[in-house]
């Protein structure tokens, strides 16, 4: 443990060291309040960070736009068709840059509970919309305040489809948790048998609700965009679209999806742990790997009790061989996320002491 600090104070100075040429100041990453914006805001501040930037976790707020407008945010992940997007993009005066969106189509959407998909056959937004006008039984939709205030989600399904929500049909809670509404759909204790979603929102069918499909295409395309305070903007375009347009290339619906569903109750995983495996399992740490591999192999020693391993002098990039067939990284360590894959990206050698050396990063 003593080589891993060492080698994680020599990584931070040498971060802190890049950034302090870039003047000092320290990059205040913000996000909405819901499962999906905190993923991408963690994101963000995490590939800032590994390329040299100071950076603060500013944390959630319920109207991010404000807050960067208001200097508290530097930067946030926005969507495109929001209510901000045109106002920003049209007014030369304005203090936001957008930067290039995802591919991730993130809508807003409705599920039910299954049971009741089942037996009045709803699967999707028309057949919802005859049943709540056909008062065959009972609608009640748990939603967040914006989902219901928000012309472009409830108000744009009413009008696409032609039904009304009641105020006594409506559960309001303060914030967007999937996890949490999903499971009161499904749950045989209370009347709620709806609630509001977002298309790339995890997996539903995990928690017996069913995502129904806007069939008339009432919604927007919402593509995910990090959006930044112009002065900011100003000063690290550049190292700003490096770092970061690839990194939102990358995220496509199945993608989100599979990062919610990892994250907060339905994961076991807090939402920083899944963004950082999902980065290093993906090659946007340059800097790390070798950090990954000497932890997995103390941590693999001091699991097994062993005091040296054989030495490993010939370079590799196959962990389920390395440090040696009985003591090999891949299938002995599954403590350490980041190795509990097979191929690494660098190639490396070992000690009998079990201190790692990287001979080849694989950049």
């Amino acid at each position: 443990m003593k080589r891993l600090f060492i080698i994680l104070s020599l990584i931070s100075l040498l971060a802190t060291s890049f950034f302090t040429g870039c003047g000092g100041q320290k990059i205040r990453v913000g996000s909405y309040l819901d499962p999906e914006g905190m993923l991408m805001a963690q994101l963000i501040l995490q590939m800032l960070a590994e390329n040299g930037f100071g950076v603060i976790d500013a944390g959630a707020a319920e109207n991010p736009h404000r807050e960067l407008e208001d200097g508290k945010f530097d930067i946030y992940p926005e969507y495109t068709s929001s209510q901000y997007e045109a106002g920003d993009t049209a007014n030369p005066n304005s203090g936001v840059v957008w930067l290039k969106p995802g591919p991730a189509d993130s809508k807003w959407a409705i599920v039910v509970d299954e049971n009741l998909s089942r037996a009045a056959n709803i699967n999707n937004m028309s057949d919802f919309a005859a049943y709540v006008n056909s008062k065959k039984g009972p609608v009640k939709l748990l939603s967040s305040p914006d989902f219901i205030a928000d012309k472009t989600a409830l108000p744009a399904f009413e009008q696409a489809y032609g039904f009304v929500l009641e105020p006594d049909q409506l559960v309001v809670i303060p914030n967007f948790n999937f996890v949490y509404m999903w499971t009161q759909v499904a749950s045989p204790d209370n009347d709620i048998n709806a609630a509001m979603a977002y298309t790339t929102g995890g997996n539903p069918e995990e928690y017996k609700v069913v995502l129904l499909d806007d069939d008339k295409g009432s919604q927007a395309e919402f593509h995910p965009s990090p959006i930044v305070r112009k002065e900011i903007y100003g000063k690290y375009a550049e190292q700003f679209n490096r770092i970061l347009t690839p990194l939102f290339a990358a995220l496509d619906d199945n993608t989100l999806r599979m990062l919610e569903s990892q994250s907060g109750l339905s994961g076991k995983q807090t939402t920083a742990e899944v963004a950082r495996n999902y980065l290093a399992e993906n090659g946007y740490f340059k800097y790390n790997e070798l950090q990954m591999v000497q932890k997995a192999m103390d941590e693999m020693m001091a699991k097994n009790g062993l005091t040296s391993v054989t030495a490993y002098p010939g370079a590799t990039s196959d962990m389920s061989a390395f440090p040696d067939k009985e003591h090999a990284l891949y299938s002995q360590n599954m403590l350490w996320p980041y190795m509990t894959w097979r191929m690494t990206t660098g190639t490396y050698t070992c000690d009998s002491r079990g201190i790692v050396t990287q001979v080849s990063t694989g950049w």
